[in-house]
């Protein structure tokens, strides 16, 4: 009897201890199914390994992500409040979707994401992209682009190692196996995902139903190139869809562009690969107006018309956006809507064809100040000594973007009806 005493005590020690492993408040790595999936560095197309051409088919990517990023703009758009997203973050989610779908399901998102391009390609060029981007943050320094893609499967579900395979290779997503009826399973994904965001991320999961649950954080810090003194800051109206309020705008002189029904200006960021690009409505169009009419093609003319002789005067107000987005109507206003039913296939996911997702929801965070994005810091004036020509005061709803420098891609964009 001695000696079962000591053994009943050392199996309760066991007992708690694995229990207390057992995190209720976020995903461990029990829960990680990437943890011993490590990519082939042969097979990737990645920015990180030295590549010095583009993908072949990136040109092609680009339009097809760019054609993507403003169809979303558009279909998420309500007039009577302001919207920001990153369509490169859920651009990215489908194409990683893409590997595990098939049938008329497979047909729906590659349409939308990249019709004219092959799956293999869709990999290589997202790989590229998002390992670029990656690639040139310094969290130690305080700047970065932090795009924060999780696939959340429930846990009757299997998951196949070739799926896995791709991830690591080329999207580097957070896969995770939970068992979404344990009562403390939405409390996990939340906790996870305040964790990654530094408590930033509000509660985005209220419930966990079919088999995948997509969740993205999409967060950016950085200075301006050229920042602004408390001299650059001006008190100005701003005519918004809720009526008329007092804003205060950033004055600097910037590169103007135009085109279509548009004109605009360029700022850059001073340390991550990206620039702000705001993009003003002619008096009788309306910024849903404008982003209806825009595609890749009008967009990178736009883009194109820049000049570095032809400056504008630019007044940008300080604003904020804090937004959680539920994807879902807007994918099925472009016709991807089989996923979200029982009969979605997703052959290629598992031995299972069938798997349903029920959400993709992404948080994202934008703070515009005169010091830049995420950031209270004053630089010196960045005004240039040239006498500007033109004159773009962002005083009604307008479209802003981030987007990366060598692509042009929006990393994230929204519209502006409200101060």
């Amino acid at each position: 009897m001695k000696k079962i005493i000591p053994v009943v005590c050392m199996f309760l020690c066991l007992l708690m201890l694995f229990t207390s492993c057992q995190s209720t408040t976020t995903l461990t790595d029990s829960d990680n199914l990437m943890i011993d999936v490590k990519a082939d560095d042969n097979s990737t197309y990645n920015f990180v390994n030295g590549e010095t051409t583009n993908p072949t088919s990136y040109n092609s990517y680009i339009n097809a992500a760019g054609d993507f990023s403003f169809k979303m703009l558009a279909s998420l758009y309500q007039s009577n409040r302001n919207l920001a997203f990153s369509p490169s973050a859920l651009h990215s989610q489908l194409a990683l979707l893409l590997n595990a779908s098939g049938g008329d399901n497979q047909t729906e998102i590659k349409n939308l994401v990249g019709k004219n391009i092959s799956v293999d390609a869709l990999n290589q060029c997202s790989g590229y992209f998002l390992s670029r981007i990656n690639a040139l943050n310094d969290e130690e320094n305080k700047y970065y682009v932090d795009i924060n893609n999780n696939l959340i499967f429930n846990d009757t579900k299997a998951v196949s190692t070739n799926f896995l395979l791709k991830n690591a290779d080329f999207y580097n997503q957070g896969v995770f196996k939970i068992d979404y009826e344990n009562e403390h399973s939405v409390n996990k994904v939340n906790g996870y995902l305040k964790e990654r965001t530094s408590q930033k991320a509000p509660d985005m999961v209220s419930s966990l139903t079919g088999d995948i649950n997509t969740y993205s954080t999409v967060y950016m810090k950085d200075k301006w190139l050229c920042g602004y003194t408390n001299e650059n800051i001006t008190a100005k109206t701003f005519k918004g869809i809720d009526g008329n309020v007092q804003a205060n705008f950033m004055e600097s002189t910037e590169y103007y562009i135009s085109g279509g029904n548009c004109t605009g200006f360029i700022k850059s960021f001073k340390n991550t690969p990206c620039k702000f690009i705001a993009l003003l409505p002619n008096e009788n169009t309306s910024a849903y107006q404008l982003a209806k009419s825009l595609d890749s093609e009008e967009y990178n003319k736009i883009l194109n018309s820049m000049n570095v002789f032809k400056t504008c005067k630019a007044s940008l107000p300080q604003f904020s956006v804090n937004e959680t987005v539920d994807f879902k109507k807007a994918l099925a206003k472009n016709n991807v809507d089989i996923m979200f039913t029982p009969e979605a296939d997703f052959s290629n996911l598992s031995y299972n064809a069938t798997a349903q997702a029920s959400s993709i929801v992404q948080n994202i965070d934008i703070d515009i100040t005169q010091g830049g994005i995420c950031t209270t810091k004053v630089n010196k004036s960045g005004s240039k000594e040239i006498t500007p020509e033109y004159t773009v005061t962002l005083s009604r709803p307008f479209i802003f973007i981030i987007a990366d420098n060598e692509s042009n891609l929006p990393i994230s964009m929204g519209i502006i009806s409200n101060i």
